[in-house]
């Protein structure tokens, strides 16, 4: 394939043209029919869509080069542009979006297990900060009842202090139920807990065996795709082919044609059948005793050669 050697405009322009969004004026409806590669020669109306080069695209998609490599021309639509001496690829920024969006559903395992720790994590902490909180109001309230016990004693006296051994004693059973109410509490927490943890390991497990058949799937995606590009190209040989038939068969009935125009054949003509015999009509038939009776038939003697 010819190189043309057009001058490129320098990659500034190019990347400041590709701030406008996908669905502004920047980016007509009819360049979704571009191929998935598409030569730039410098003054196509949709040169300045590709402003990425392959570094920025790796970074975006958190890829190697290699795969980029791969990728680029089949999952990927890739711009070829001369830069410097060289030719070099660019991309658009709405294809790396639309890319992401495609290979969003097999990618995010990763994220999905982050989301997990985290969340098991902030459970964790709040559990711990629950705890926390039932034993200061557990110390508040023993504090402060401690306190009104002791305000009433003093306004009470030594004349009600049966009554008020009576309100000790109910106030340490009130106590002693809720410290039982509290505990109760822990261990119904504690329980939740481990029970979240455990299904946290397992959500896990499951993702990290989910994420073994990521390449698996990655493969079986290349396939697919390089199966189709040769569907299509099979497809075309076959029309190519068939067109080819067709314009051969057509040029061999001219051949006929023609000739049948130089030689034609004659039509047969309506002369009597001559008949063979002694009358007209009968026909010679073939006797085995006439045809033995005949000298030629006779056998040679044997040693005897022919004259």
């Amino acid at each position: 394939m010819e190189i043309i050697s057009a001058e490129i405009p320098s990659a500034e322009p190019i990347r400041q043209a590709a701030s406008a969004h996908p669905g502004t004026a920047a980016y007509p409806s009819w360049t979704a029919d571009l191929p998935q590669v598409v030569w730039l020669r410098g003054d196509e109306p949709y040169g300045g869509e590709f402003s990425l080069d392959a570094d920025a695209v790796m970074q975006e998609l958190g890829i190697k080069r290699s795969r980029l490599t791969q990728i680029s021309g089949t999952e990927l639509r890739v711009g070829r542009t001369r830069i410097d001496r060289y030719i070099r690829p660019v991309y658009r920024p709405c294809d790396i979006e639309d890319y992401q969006k495609w290979t969003r559903a097999t990618a995010t395992h990763h994220k999905s297990s982050t989301l997990l720790e985290q969340a098991a994590h902030k459970l964790e902490l709040s559990s711990r900060d629950f705890a926390e909180q039932l034993a200061d109001l557990h110390h508040k309230l023993s504090t402060h009842l401690s306190r009104q016990l002791h305000g009433l004693e003093k306004q009470l006296g030594s004349s009600q202090g049966l009554r008020l051994a009576e309100l000790l004693a109910l106030s340490e059973a009130q106590h002693r139920r809720r410290e039982q109410s509290q505990q109760r509490l822990n261990q119904t927490g504690l329980r939740q807990l481990t029970s979240l943890q455990s299904e946290v390991k397992e959500v896990q497990q499951s993702l990290s065996t989910i994420a073994g058949f990521a390449p698996q799937l990655e493969e079986l995606r290349s396939l697919l795709c390089y199966l189709q590009q040769a569907l299509v190209q099979l497809q075309q040989t076959a029309a190519k082919q068939k067109e080819h038939l067709a314009s051969q068969l057509a040029e061999l009935l001219q051949q006929l044609l023609k000739l049948h125009e130089r030689f034609p054949v004659p039509e047969p003509s309506a002369q009597p059948q001559r008949s063979f015999g002694k009358k007209a009509g009968a026909a010679r038939v073939f006797s085995p005793a006439s045809s033995l009776s005949s000298p030629l038939f006779y056998p040679r003697p044997l040693g005897k050669k022919p004259r």
